[in-house]
């Protein structure tokens, strides 16, 4: 997982810093009904954690622990609807390959805020064709969170600089934030049947949050149209 996460670090900073709000769900003319069986694979998590002064660190364990919630919950919950079925690659250059082009899928997704007019890459259609994935279910999640007595620190800064200089504007700091996505590829049309993302100032490596953002965004896809 460390390898994994630090190559595609780069991508996960950019995503944590535009994922902002929560979208309706974006759906194409995919059914869900139509789909009874699925490959999973649930994306590293990028959860940073701040220590001093508002600079957010990727923290390994809070992103590795996370990443293990949501596989959980996820799968036990799918159950209920499909089958899920884990993607399996062929070595650690595949793996590092498809994941950041999945994660490119999603940047371009939150780059045009729409599905619309988005067709998957040649090369990862092929790599989908090649395991006979026709349905491929991806999630995400960005976040990051405070570390003891940083938050109180940041806001008694706050208050200091409103008592010494009253006409200066100081936004709160913000405690906490989760960001949860879940993204649906379909192989035979090459496009993407399924996009959500919830966004909350709650604490991302909370079980609690993980379940309850997870489950929203799974419901809004599979309860559509049934």
């Amino acid at each position: 997982m460390k390898k994994v996460l630090l190559s595609i670090v780069i991508i996960g900073i950019s995503l944590c810093q535009i994922s902002c709000g929560t979208t309706v769900p974006l759906l194409s003319n995919r059914k869900p009904y139509e789909v009874d069986t699925a490959f999973v694979l649930h994306l590293p998590s990028q959860i940073a954690s701040i220590a001093k002064g508002n600079k957010q660190e990727i923290n390994e364990l809070y992103s590795d622990s996370t990443f293990n919630i949501r596989n959980k919950v996820f799968n036990d919950h799918l159950l209920k609807y499909i089958t899920p079925v884990p993607l399996e690659f062929e070595d650690s250059y595949e793996q590092n390959s498809m994941i950041r082009s999945f994660l490119e899928i999603i940047s371009t997704v939150e780059d045009t805020k729409s599905i619309k007019d988005i067709t998957l890459y040649d090369t990862m259609v092929r790599f989908l064709e090649r395991k006979n994935i026709k349905y491929m279910i991806l999630t995400f999640h960005a976040g990051f969170t405070r570390e003891q007595g940083n938050y109180l620190g940041q806001l008694a800064v706050g208050a200091g600089i409103r008592f010494l200089t009253p006409s200066f504007i100081v936004p709160m700091p913000v405690k906490a934030r989760s960001t949860m996505v879940c993204c649906i590829l379909d192989t035979e049309n090459r496009n993407i049947a399924f996009y959500r993302k919830r966004t909350a100032e709650v604490e991302p490596i909370s079980e609690k949050v993980i379940n309850r953002q997870l489950k929203l965004i799974m419901d809004s896809w599979l309860t559509a149209s049934r």
